[in-house]
C-alpha cells in the first residue's frame, strides 16, 4: 500500500505533525502533498487577487509563498490536481488574524507576520483601504461570512473531490509556558503577543462545532491532559507550539481514523479499537505509575529535608547541651573551690 496522501489547510499546529522534527517516522505512513498555511477560510473562498511582483516586495521564499498563495487562492486548484485522500483543517488564521476586505467578495488574510511586510499592504494602509474584520471585534459579521465560506468549501469538495475525507483538527491555544522547569503564564510573559486565550479558544470551539454539526467530518482532538509550550520548541514558544508528546498523540489519532476508513470489516475494526483501547489503558496506567513515583520521590525528598532539619536541630541541641554542661560543671567546680577555701 502506498503512503496515504494528506493535505493541510491550517497552520503549523497541523502541519508540524508531518515534519520529521516532531514525528520522525511519519513518512512511513503519510505524504503531505499540499499545504495552505495561515489563510483565513474567508480569504480562501473569495475571489483571487491580481498582483505583481512589486506588490510582494523583498520577502524570503517562505513568506512570499504564504502571501502569494493567500492572494491567488491556488490551493483549491491544487487540491483538484493532487487529489489527497485526507484534508486536515484547523482554523488558526480565522482565530488569530481575521481578514481585510478589499472589494465585494474579495478578502485577504490579515497576517501581521507576513502580509504587513509587503508594499501592497503598506499602500493599502496609506490609502486607509485596509478594512479589518476579526472574530473578536466583529463577531456576528465575521461568523456570517465565515459560515458562508465553510458552506462554499464543502460544496466545492463535494463536487470536485467527493472521495476526499475531511478531518477537523481541534487545535487550541495553550496558556502555559514551561520556562526551563518553571510554569509561567504565556500571555503575560513578554515573549509573545498578549492574547485572551480563553476567549480565543471559545471562538475556536464555535468554528469547529459548526463544521462538525453540518458536515460529515472526522475529528482529531488532543485533550488527554493540559499541554504547554516550551522554550526548546524548534520555532520558539507560542500558543500553538506544543510539547513533543502532542504531535505523537496526533499521529496516533490519525492512525485510528485511517484504520476505520480503510478497513471495512466490522470485526477487524472492533479488534483494532480494542488494541487502541488497550494502548490507552496502558498509557494511562504508565502515567499514573509515573505520577505515583514522582509523588513518592517528592515525599522522599520532603522526608529527607525533615531528617536533615532534625539532624541540624539535634546537633544544635547537642552543642547547646555540651556548652550548658560545661558551664554547669565549671560553676560546680567554682562552688567547690569557694567552700573548700581554695
Amino acid at each position: 500500500m502506498d503512503n496515504i496522501k494528506v493535505a493541510v489547510l491550517g497552520s503549523c499546529a497541523t502541519r508540524d505533525n508531518f515534519n520529521s522534527k516532531f514525528n520522525p517516522n511519519y513518512k512511513e505512513f503519510y505524504e503531505c502533498i499540499l499545504t495552505q498555511n495561515q489563510t483565513s477560510l474567508i480569504s480562501l473562498m473569495s475571489s483571487p487577487l491580481i498582483y505583481t511582483e512589486n506588490d510582494i516586495g523583498e520577502l524570503n521564499d517562505y513568506d512570499r509563498w504564504n502571501v502569494e498563495t493567500d492572494f491567488s487562492k491556488s490551493f483549491l486548484a491544487d487540491l483538484i490536481k493532487l487529489e489527497p485522500t485526507y484534508l486536515i483543517v484547523d482554523f488558526f488564521a480565522d482565530i488569530h488574524f481575521g481578514v481585510i476586505s478589499l472589494e465585494t467578495d474579495q478578502y485577504i488574510t490579515d497576517n501581521r507576520w507576513k502580509l504587513w511586510k509587503t508594499p501592497y499592504y503598506k499602500r493599502l494602509k496609506e490609502k486607509g483601504a485596509n478594512e479589518r474584520i476579526t472574530i473578536i471585534d466583529n463577531t456576528e459579521e465575521y461568523l456570517l461570512k465565515w459560515k458562508q465560506s465553510v458552506d462554499k468549501l464543502f460544496a466545492f469538495l463535494n463536487e470536485r473531490l467527493p472521495e476526499c475525507h475531511v478531518i477537523i483538527h481541534k487545535a487550541r491555544n495553550v496558556s502555559i509556558l514551561n520556562d526551563n522547569g518553571t510554569l509561567v503564564d504565556l500571555a503575560t510573559c513578554g515573549r509573545v503577543k498578549k492574547e485572551n486565550v480563553q476567549l480565543l479558544n471559545q471562538c475556536w470551539d464555535e468554528l469547529d462545532q459548526y463544521v462538525i454539526d453540518h458536515y460529515p467530518v472526522s475529528v482529531i482532538e488532543i485533550n488527554d491532559k493540559k499541554y504547554h509550550t516550551y522554550n526548546e520548541h524548534p520555532w520558539g514558544p507560542f500558543y500553538v507550539h506544543y510539547t513533543e508528546d502532542y504531535y505523537h498523540n496526533f499521529l496516533l489519532k490519525l492512525h485510528r481514523i485511517v484504520f476505520a476508513n480503510h478497513i471495512n470489516d466490522h470485526t477487524v475494526n472492533k479488534i483494532l479499537e480494542d488494541i487502541f483501547k488497550h494502548h490507552d489503558d496502558l498509557k494511562e496506567k504508565n502515567e499514573q505509575l509515573s505520577q505515583n513515583l514522582l509523588n513518592e520521590m517528592k515525599v522522599s525528598e520532603e522526608l529527607q529535608v525533615i531528617i536533615n532539619l532534625a539532624k541540624e536541630e539535634y546537633h544544635k541541641e547537642l552543642e547547646k547541651y555540651k556548652k550548658e554542661s560545661i558551664i554547669t560543671f565549671l560553676k560546680r567546680k567554682s562552688r567547690v573551690k569557694v567552700k573548700s577555701g581554695i
